[in-house]
């Protein structure tokens, strides 16, 4: 007798497996207590309930190991579910009658490629037996492809995609470090090795199943043991093509395919351990000429040999942030940070307890600042409801006795010392920014902060007044040694932001991990502290910082892009857009993305420009259904489908092109929102 799964097994199959199969015709093949339907065609009535349909399913690959293992379920056994159990068969129409039902399964069904996730239910104890097996194998069906004959024939093998935000160079150096990575929708403990890991473009074929050790951990964690033995190919031309049922993070690949793939592995692969820059040099160019020549230039004579690279400040804000506690991704981090270099004044929003203020604390901590002592670089102010107007925050001129009033924040005396030592970086913490009218408190920097750097000068009162600080009276220049940061929580206790304020910053939303993946980050390899040392304004402005001229950290095809976006936006509010403002930003921001020691870029262009798209363009809409919803859509709850607005349309037609899929999921929790609320914020 065959022995029950734990419930764990169970679970963990039902939830996180995928496979791939087709409705068979007839002759269904299935274990003897799982025939609930009138005949053995692949879609049938069910023989005890004439309104419900039955449909069969059989795999066309490798099943998880514990199904064939333990339970010694036949290959070509069906998975069986019926109708009214599977909602997604049916997601645009309803049909009452089961004949109507049944003519729609079988028209939009079979001769198709099915992806499913199987689903073990435990057989009754008094439930007939007729074979071995304590299980009925059932499953929920997910997406569908259309196929040729000879695809419904073939047998496939699932592929795993490794974090489509990491390029290839991060995944090679994980590889070779044996550090630990994660395959999503391919956990270890019920599948077996993969033969090729797929990530940015490359192609990784693992040859023996011990060159990949999982974690004891995490089903869905691997360390690479042996990576001299992983062989890298650039994916074909007609990579897309040849996959099937594309979700995520995992692909299915005919096994015709895959022996082709092999092939080339064979004939033109090569060990990740010799790769080096050299193999990388037409890519590097390639990366280049994104830029105008003139930008080029501007960037030859901006290069000042800097006491710390780029790239190793930002290893040092990955282990500030570590050592804080909190566990970001490492593409959160980048954006930050490249928000940081080519902004003044950025925001950090999401929900409370997500960490963003000790993100902040942690780029001070990686920048060696300090908030203590006379010498202090760093400045936290928290922010009060009862700040209405700039004196609240900066401080008055007492006209009696000609003495400066400052504030109990001490911004005044901050940027003073700021002015004073042009040569390091300073940074201001305003915590919880919204809690007051950020426009009427902040009101001065707004406007200094569109001026040239020389123009920039705070007026704390006339310079006719009496005071007896002469340097006070000329004001305090606002040099580029300066950073400004906000955190934000949205909800009733504050106040929204103006598109004047918008257009003129990043809100950077934080991207909370999955908890799953937190013991397996505590548990891994801890790196070495690098040193603390205080990062001046030459490496962070001259090495770090790019010049720009206009727009030409942007491609001809993003610029119409922004053109498009402006449309839509404007058909619905003459007052929001695509500003001159915002797109000189997007551009700084695309040309200012950090690169790694290889000088390749840390964010793929792709999800830095939809990164921009959200931050810089979409954080402007909010308002009531009837204002957006031909704009951004609707959601149905009852079918659990989005029906898309215009901003989603335009956006999508250039999804893989110039973006990825940043924002739009961004409209479609907007549309969520304001299915339910009525309005988004």
């Amino acid at each position: 007798m065959v022995k029950l799964l734990s419930s764990k097994q169970e679970n963990d199959i039902n939830q996180y497996c995928f496979l791939i199969g087709k409705i068979p015709k007839e002759n269904v093949n299935l274990h003897q207590s799982s025939k609930i339907g009138i005949d053995d065609a692949g879609i049938t009535l069910h023989k005890h309930d004439p309104e419900k349909i039955v449909v069969h399913v059989q795999p066309l690959c490798a099943e998880p190991l514990p199904i064939e293992k333990d339970l010694l379920k036949f290959s070509t056994s069906c998975y069986v579910t019926t109708d009214n159990k599977n909602k997604g068969f049916y997601p645009n129409n309803r049909y009452d009658d089961v004949q109507e039902r049944m003519a729609y399964l079988k028209e939009n069904f079979e001769g198709k490629l099915i992806l499913f996730r199987p689903k073990l239910t435990r057989r009754r104890e008094d439930e007939p037996s007729f074979d071995t097996s304590p299980y009925h194998y059932n499953f929920n069906y997910v997406l569908k492809e259309d196929a040729t004959e000879e695809e419904l024939n073939d047998t496939y093998v699932a592929i795993p995609k490794y974090d489509k935000t990491k390029t290839h160079t991060q995944f090679e150096h994980t590889l070779k470090t044996k550090k630990p990575f994660q395959l999503k929708f391919h956990p270890s403990a019920y599948m077996d090795t993969p033969e090729f890991i797929y990530c940015d473009g490359y192609l990784y074929n693992i040859k023996n199943t011990d060159t990949l050790k999982p974690s004891p951990q995490n089903i869905f964690t691997y360390y690479a043991v042996n990576p001299e033995e992983i062989t890298r190919i650039k994916a074909p031309d007609d990579w897309n093509s040849m996959t099937k049922l594309a979700i995520e993070e995992l692909v299915f690949v005919s096994r015709k395919k895959v022996q082709e793939l092999i092939d080339l592995v064979d004939e033109k692969g090569v060990s990740i351990t010799k790769i080096g820059n050299e193999n990388d040099a037409e890519e590097i160019i390639q990366s280049q000429e994104e830029y105008s020549l003139k930008n080029i230039e501007d960037l030859k004579q901006a290069e000042v040999k800097s006491s710390i690279k780029e790239y190793e400040f930002l290893e040092k804000f990955k282990q500030t942030v570590a050592k804080r506690g909190l566990h970001l991704s490492d593409e959160t981090l980048f954006n930050f940070h490249t928000c940081m270099k080519t902004s003044m004044i950025n925001i950090i929003g999401g929900m409370t307890g997500t960490g963003k203020s000790q993100l902040v604390r942690a780029y001070a901590d990686a920048l060696g600042l300090t908030g203590k002592g006379k010498d202090f670089d760093f400045l936290y102010i928290p922010i009060s409801p009862s700040y209405t107007e700039p004196a609240d925050v900066l401080g008055y001129l007492n006209q009696q006795t000609g003495i400066f009033m400052e504030s109990e924040t001490r911004l005044v005396s901050f940027l003073r010392r700021a002015s004073e030592n042009q040569e390091r970086m300073f940074l201001v913490l305003l915590d919880e920014i919204n809690l007051g009218q950020v426009e009427h408190y902040f009101s001065p920097f707004l406007s200094l902060l569109e001026m040239d750097e020389e123009d920039r000068v705070l007026r704390l009162f006339s310079e006719t007044s009496f005071c007896h600080d002469e340097n006070l009276r000329i004001g305090i220049p606002i040099r580029d040694n300066i950073l400004i940061i906000g955190t934000a929580n949205f909800d009733e206790t504050t106040r929204d932001f103006s598109p004047r304020l918008l257009d003129r910053c990043n809100v950077i939303t934080l991207e909370k991990q999955p908890f799953s993946e937190l013991l397996e980050h505590e548990l891994g390899e801890k790196s070495e502290l690098m040193p603390i040392s205080r990062i001046q304004k030459a490496d962070f402005r001259d090495n770090w910082t790019k010049p720009t001229r206009g727009f030409g950290g942007l491609k001809r095809e993003e610029l119409i892009l922004l053109d498009k976006l402006h449309e839509v936006l404007s058909e619905f509010d003459s007052q929001t857009g695509v500003s001159f403002r915002i797109a000189h930003s997007i551009s700084r921001y695309m040309l200012n993305i950090p690169e790694d020691e290889e000088q390749r870029k840390m964010i793929k262009r792709q999800r830095a420009f939809d990164y921009q798209i959200k931050q810089r363009i979409l954080t402007k809409i909010r308002g009531h259904r009837d204002q957006l919803e031909m704009l951004i859509g609707y959601y149905d709850f009852e079918q659990s489908k989005y029906y898309a607005g215009k901003l989603y349309q335009t956006l999508e037609e250039y999804k893989e092109e110039l973006l990825e899929d940043i924002s739009l999921c961004f409209i479609e929790k907007k549309a969520k929102e304001l299915t339910r609320n009525g309005y988004t914020l």
